[in-house]
C-alpha cells in the first residue's frame, strides 16, 4: 500500500515537474523572439513564437507579439488573427486591443479601431499606448484636438517616450500651436538626437515660423541621418525654392528626390518651376509637362500658367 502510494506521489511530481519545465521553456522560447523582434528579425522571432505557443498554446503574450511581427512582415490577415485569438482567451487583456485597434486604424477601420482603443484604457487607464493608438486615429480623422489630448495623456503617463513629442507636435501644427510644437520637437529630439522624422517635424515648425534657415538645417539634418529619406530632402528643396531663393540647390535637390523616384510628380514640379526662373524655361516645361502627366495637381497648374 505504501509502495503505490509513493508511486503515485512520484508520478504526480513528475508531471508536475515536466509542466514546468515546459512552462519555463516556453517562456525563455518567447523571451529570445523578443531580442529578434527588436533586431528587426521578424521571420525568426515569429518562428521562436511558434515554438513558445507549441510548449504553451494559451500563452497570451506570445499570440500578441507574433501578431506584431505578421504586421511588420504584412501579414495583416495573420496579425488579425493571433490578436483576436488572444482576446479570445483573455478578454481583460489590453495589449493586444491595443495592436488590434492600431490595426484597424492602418485599414482605415476608424471606429472599430477607436472602440478596441477605448476598451484598452478601461481596462488599464494607465496604459500609455492605448492613448497614442487612439491619438493616432484621432488625427487620421481630422480630430486635433481630441488627438493632442489623448498624446498629452501618453506623455503624463510615459514622459521618456520622444516618440509622443512629435506626434503632439504634429498635430499642434495643424492647430497652428507652432510654439508649442517647437518646443515638442526640442524635447524629442533631446531625448534622441538620431531619429530624422524628428528633424523633419521641427523642419516643418519653423517653415510655419517662417524662420526658413532653421527650416533648411533641419531637413539637412534629417537628410544626413538617413539619405533615404526623399520628404526631407523634398523639403528642403521646396525651402530652398519657395523662400530662399536658391534655384540651384532645390534642382539638386529634386535631381536626388528623382533618382529615387523618377515619376514623383512633386520633385518634377519644383524642378520644372526652379529651372524655369534661373536656367531655362524650355528645360522647365518639360518638367512641368511630366509633372502635369503623372497627375500631380500643382504640376498641370504651373504648366498651364508658364508653358502655353
Amino acid at each position: 500500500m505504501c509502495f503505490k502510494l509513493i508511486m503515485v506521489i512520484i508520478a504526480l511530481f513528475s508531471n508536475g515537474f515536466a509542466e514546468f519545465s515546459f512552462a519555463q521553456t516556453a517562456i525563455s522560447k518567447h523571451r529570445d523572439g523578443v531580442l529578434q523582434y527588436k533586431n528587426r528579425n521578424y521571420s525568426v522571432a515569429i518562428d521562436l513564437y511558434n515554438q513558445a505557443l507549441n510548449l504553451n498554446p494559451q500563452m497570451l503574450e506570445a499570440l500578441n507579439d507574433r501578431g506584431i511581427c505578421k504586421k511588420e512582415l504584412g501579414d495583416l490577415k495573420g496579425a488579425m488573427i493571433d490578436y483576436n485569438k488572444a482576446i479570445s482567451l483573455n478578454s481583460g487583456y489590453a495589449s493586444s486591443y491595443v495592436n488590434r485597434g492600431n490595426l484597424f486604424s492602418l485599414q482605415k477601420e476608424y471606429n472599430s479601431a477607436l472602440i478596441d482603443f477605448n476598451k484598452a484604457i478601461n481596462i488599464n487607464p494607465k496604459l500609455d499606448t492605448a492613448y497614442n493608438g487612439r491619438g493616432a486615429t484621432q488625427e487620421k480623422l481630422g480630430q486635433f484636438s481630441k488627438a493632442e489630448f489623448d498624446y498629452t495623456a501618453a506623455i503624463e503617463i510615459n514622459p521618456r517616450n520622444p516618440l509622443y513629442f512629435t506626434n503632439r507636435a504634429n498635430v499642434r501644427i495643424s492647430l497652428k500651436k507652432y510654439q508649442d510644437a517647437l518646443n515638442d520637437c526640442n524635447k524629442a529630439i533631446s531625448m534622441n538626437p538620431n531619429d530624422s522624422e524628428f528633424f523633419i517635424t521641427r523642419g516643418n515648425v519653423y517653415t510655419e515660423l517662417t524662420k526658413y534657415t532653421n527650416a533648411e538645417e533641419d531637413f539637412t539634418k534629417a537628410f544626413i541621418l538617413n539619405p533615404k529619406s526623399i520628404l526631407a530632402v523634398y523639403n528642403r528643396a521646396l525651402i530652398r525654392f519657395k523662400y530662399l531663393g536658391n534655384d540651384t540647390g532645390a534642382i539638386e535637390d529634386c535631381n536626388v528626390v528623382l533618382r529615387i523616384n523618377p515619376n514623383d510628380g512633386a520633385a518634377l514640379n519644383i524642378r520644372g518651376l526652379s529651372k524655369w526662373y534661373s536656367i531655362s524655361k524650355s528645360d522647365g516645361c518639360l518638367d512641368l509637362k511630366k509633372s502635369m502627366d503623372l497627375g500631380f495637381i500643382h504640376g498641370k497648374e504651373n504648366y498651364l500658367k508658364n508653358c502655353r
